[in-house]
């Protein structure tokens, strides 16, 4: 099982947008606060903000390896995905 606070901590390795990262501080403190049952809560909540912060997933080689850390997805497989749009 894959846990969110490790996922986060990998986002913010590789992410310069300081609006994002500030959102995703902000969701892994309050993970030391959730029950476990709600976690998919803050799951959803790091998916919103990824989408509020990033339009355009191929916009970047940046955006397109954030969105590969949360989804588990390859790079190139997100770039196909989006180019059908």
């Amino acid at each position: 099982m894959r846990v969110l606070k490790d996922v986060i901590d990998q986002i913010l390795a590789v992410s310069t947008n300081e609006a994002l990262n500030a959102e995703l501080k902000g969701i892994q403190y309050d993970i030391g606060f959730t029950a476990p049952e709600n976690m998919p809560i803050q799951w959803n909540l790091t998916s919103e903000a990824l989408q509020d912060h990033i339009p355009n997933p191929a916009e970047s080689d940046e955006t397109l390896e954030i969105l590969s850390i949360f989804s588990t997805m390859p790079k190139e497989e997100i770039r196909k995905a989006t180019q059908q749009y």
